[in-house]
């Protein structure tokens, strides 16, 4: 199931060696260590990127990237993330299912 944080809040950008996401839940940060997908909407963007992203467990902490598009619209096929339709389509092209 995909979940949007409530809490989470990510820190730096692009390449940037040392971002991470601060204030995560322990339900959320379960969820991520699960290998599920977990949205932030509190982090810095460029122009033209989406205002969230996923959050991904790698090396003993919790960093962000932007979303895969496929899991974006896995969870959108289910029935999550309503309450980012809106943008999810203006940003991605729905990948060709083989």
């Amino acid at each position: 199931m995909t979940r949007i944080s409530q809490t989470g809040i990510g820190h730096g950008w692009g390449s940037d060696p040392y971002k991470w996401v601060s204030n995560l839940t322990a339900e959320e940060r379960a969820t991520v260590k699960n290998g599920e997908l977990v949205l932030i909407t509190d982090c810095p963007t460029h122009a033209g990127n989406p205002s969230f992203r996923s959050v991904i467990y790698a090396n003993g902490r919790y960093t962000h990237r932007i979303p895969n598009a496929d899991d974006l619209y896995d969870a959108l096929d289910k029935g999550e993330l309503q309450t980012l339709r809106a943008e999810i389509e203006d940003k991605w092209v729905r990948p060709a299912r083989s």
